[in-house]
């Protein structure tokens, strides 16, 4: 317990800070230019969750480049952050289109993730431009993001890491979540995984999701089966939701399959726009 501010316990500024964080934001800005305590109490929250846009023309370099020069600046602040959202806008955004995302470029991340040594989440979004009309976009491969987003799963994160949101990255290797035992929020299109190559026991506990999110598009017998094999580094018997985004034409019928890995679910999520008819 820390000592009173002007009479004030801290406990109750720092419920005060947290309210101000989910209803008015501009209020808990204003705030962290009162003192020092005031200060820190307000970037604690306001640097949360940071997002790095897709478009970079402005400055010429990638979006870590500039959170990079932040935390050179105010190495402090590093601690603050809990969650990343990198962004990827479609249709591109800059001047002159680009074919790839600043993420498909080696080692995009190999400087700015180990020194976010608090990150509970990453997530990798789409920002669609709805005044443009244009055709689905297409999935970033993960032969080609893989090698940035490696770092996510280094020994440095996977004990704090609880939330992955990937859906815009077509198979995720479900050997990458491996030793992400804390994980509870996966987000993913699709996963892959060949039981041939895994060991036949478990070497290691696995995360247990409350949350889960996939395209139907995968083939929902074999994931349960998946589920089943020792070796599979994610459990659902645990899961409390269920997310699924159904493709076109595409059956309900397969959602049973998992129905045994899932029995103490009480909710399922169908993006019911995404139904054709």
């Amino acid at each position: 317990m820390g000592e009173p501010y002007r009479g004030i316990p801290r406990e109750l500024i720092q419920h005060i800070f947290d309210i101000l964080y989910v209803e008015d934001r501009d209020a808990l800005k204003s705030c962290s230019y009162v003192d020092h305590l005031f200060t820190t109490l307000a970037q604690m929250r306001l640097l949360r969750s940071v997002n790095l846009a897709q478009s970079w023309e402005l400055t010429g370099f990638p979006p870590p480049a500039g959170l990079l020069q932040i935390l050179d600046e105010s190495p402090h602040i590093a601690a603050y952050i809990w969650g990343l959202t990198i962004e990827r806008t479609w249709p591109w955004q800059e001047p002159e289109p680009h074919d790839t995302h600043w993420l498909e470029m080696p080692n995009a991340l190999s400087t700015l993730l180990p020194r976010l040594a608090n990150i509970r989440r990453i997530s990798v979004i789409e920002i669609k431009d709805d005044r443009i009309q244009s055709p689905v976009s297409p999935l970033l491969s993960w032969s080609r993001v893989g090698q940035s987003l490696e770092l996510v799963f280094s020994p440095i994160h996977v004990h704090m890491l609880t939330e992955l949101d990937l859906r815009v990255i077509d198979v995720l290797p479900v050997e990458v979540l491996r030793h992400c035992i804390s994980l509870k929020r996966l987000s993913v299109v699709a996963l892959s995984f060949d039981p041939s190559m895994a060991p036949s026991e478990r070497s290691s506990p696995r995360a247990q999701l409350e949350y889960f999110h996939l395209e139907i598009s995968t083939n929902m017998a074999t994931l349960a089966q998946w589920f089943t094999h020792p070796s599979f580094p994610i459990n659902i018997t645990r899961l409390r939701t269920l997310s699924v985004r159904p493709g076109l034409r595409q059956k309900f019928e397969p959602l049973v399959s998992l129905a045994p890995c899932a029995a103490a679910a009480t909710h399922l999520h169908i993006r019911a726009h995404d139904i054709p008819g």
